[in-house]
Formats: C-alpha cells, sequence, structure tokens
C-alpha cells in the first residue's frame, strides 16, 4: 500500500487539504433463499469517499460576482499538485485524475433564487479552470446575471492579471446594486468621492443627511451637536434663519452677531447676555 498523502495548505483566500483515511468495515448481508437465488440477490455499491478538498473563501470571488479571483491562483496550484500526488498512487490506471465534483456557494443575503443561479454561475467557472474550458468563461462573459456583469470589471481584472492594464480595477452596474455585510465596512482611501446625480443620502435609525442639487437637509428626533475645537461659522449669502418652536439661546465668553443689512432677534422673550 503506498504511502498516505498528506495535505493541509490554508491562506487567505482558501485551503487545500487531504481527508483521512476510512476505515472499510465488513458488509454484512441477509441471505437469499436457495429457490429465489436465480430472480434475487443483493447489492453491493462502494461508497463515494472525499479523499481531499479545495475551498476558496468569499475572497475568492467579488461579491455579486462569478469570477475567479486572480488571488485563487494558489489554491489552484496547490489542488493541482495533490491530484497529481493522488494520480500516482491509482493501482489501475496512474494516467487517470480522481474524480471531482463542485459545489458553488454564495452568502446568505439577497433572493433565493439569483443566489441558487449565481452559486451555479461560479461553480461553472471553477469547473472552467480545472478543465482549461475556455468556452464556459466565454459563456459567463457573454451571459450576464444582474449584477454578475464579466464585462466590465471582470475584463479589467483579467487583462491587468495577464500584464496588459495597469490602472485601476472600477466596477461599473447597469442598474441598482446593493451590499450588506453583517459586521463592520471600512473605506479608507486617499480621498473618497460619493457622486450622486439626484440624491446622496446618509441614513442611521431615524437620523439622517440628504444631500441635493438643491441643498442639504439634516433630520433627526435627537440632538444635534456642532463640535469644533476652533471658530464655528454659519454664513448665507441670501440669510441664514434660525427658528425654534422652544427656546434658542447663544451662549459664549464672546458672542457676536453681525450682519450687513438688517439683523432680526425676535421671540416673546429674548436674552441678550
Amino acid at each position: 500500500m503506498a504511502s498516505p498523502i498528506f495535505m493541509l495548505d490554508i491562506d487567505p483566500v482558501g485551503v487545500v487539504a487531504t481527508h483521512p483515511r476510512h476505515l472499510e468495515l465488513p458488509a454484512l448481508v441477509a441471505p437469499v433463499p436457495e429457490g429465489d437465488a436465480p430472480k434475487s440477490h443483493n447489492t453491493l455499491r462502494a461508497r463515494l469517499l472525499a479523499i481531499g478538498c479545495m475551498r476558496l473563501f468569499k475572497e475568492g470571488f467579488a461579491f455579486d460576482s462569478s469570477l475567479v479571483s486572480p488571488l485563487a491562483e494558489r489554491s489552484f496550484t496547490r489542488l493541482a499538485k495533490l491530484l497529481l500526488a493522488i494520480r500516482k498512487q491509482d493501482d489501475a490506471d496512474p494516467k487517470r485524475f480522481p474524480p471531482c465534483s463542485v459545489f458553488g456557494h454564495t452568502d446568505p443575503t439577497g433572493e433565493v433564487g439569483y443566489n441558487k443561479t449565481l452559486s451555479g454561475r461560479r461553480a461553472r467557472a471553477v469547473y472552467a479552470v480545472l478543465t482549461r474550458d475556455t468556452d464556459i468563461w466565454d459563456d459567463l462573459y457573454q451571459h450576464a446575471h444582474g449584477g454578475d456583469d464579466w464585462r466590465h470589471r471582470g475584463l479589467q481584472v483579467m487583462l491587468r492579471r495577464l500584464g496588459f492594464f495597469s490602472g485601476d480595477v472600477t466596477e461599473q452596474f447597469g442598474k441598482n446594486h446593493s451590499e450588506v455585510v453583517s459586521s463592520d465596512y471600512y473605506l479608507k482611501a486617499d480621498n473618497v468621492v460619493i457622486e450622486g446625480m439626484t440624491n446622496v443620502t446618509i441614513k442611521v435609525g431615524q437620523s439622517f443627511v440628504a444631500i441635493e442639487a438643491g441643498g442639504i437637509k439634516i433630520g433627526t428626533t435627537g440632538k444635534i451637536v456642532l463640535d469644533a475645537k476652533a471658530n464655528v461659522e454659519v454664513k448665507g449669502l441670501a440669510g441664514v434663519k434660525v427658528e425654534s418652536p422652544a427656546q434658542v439661546q447663544l451662549q459664549g465668553t464672546q458672542t457676536s452677531v453681525k450682519g450687513s443689512a438688517m439683523v432680526e432677534v425676535q421671540g416673546a422673550i429674548v436674552k441678550i447676555n
């Protein structure tokens, strides 16, 4: 018997590993009555046993995409080495590879039917890598599925990996796009630009900041605090209005209210101290 193969290779993108050998136990079957022997018999089928696996983590695919990330290259290389090692131990035919099953998965967010199709597309993409079937990738490229569109970002990723593109990889969506994370979402860059053609709204609970072409609106059921270590300036070319059904208070060691035209202070009780 050949020496058992052991592999456990883990990186941030995936894991490639062998499975422990299974102990083959005797098969217990019921006897066939002598008179029924010509037409009755027991059937035994050998179990399919997993001897190795490769798993790609979420880093193996972009969100809402079936395009295999170039970061998964090392996992595929390690899987190929594992398959070659197993093939050498095949006494019946040392030239054949062990059969493989490919399963695709998505995160639990989104509609079930959509995710099922996306899972199948991811499985096809991995199968195409294993079999070097470029026609499958071409089919995935030609036929988008919702946000899973290889024709823009996917093309940039492939050209960049091949050395034909050195710019930043951008994403472009034809319709709506959403991202959902179960924990923190962290975005860091030298400059962050969020541009909306009609509206950009930041909302937390019942508080929001809505930025529109005609102005900015801040709303909340709680309190708004402007806190600065230096000066706070409020300017308006047409005017500045502060209004409250309760009390409005301006307080400081030195408080100035200035206007180049008219300054109006109005209220049931006006206190200037």
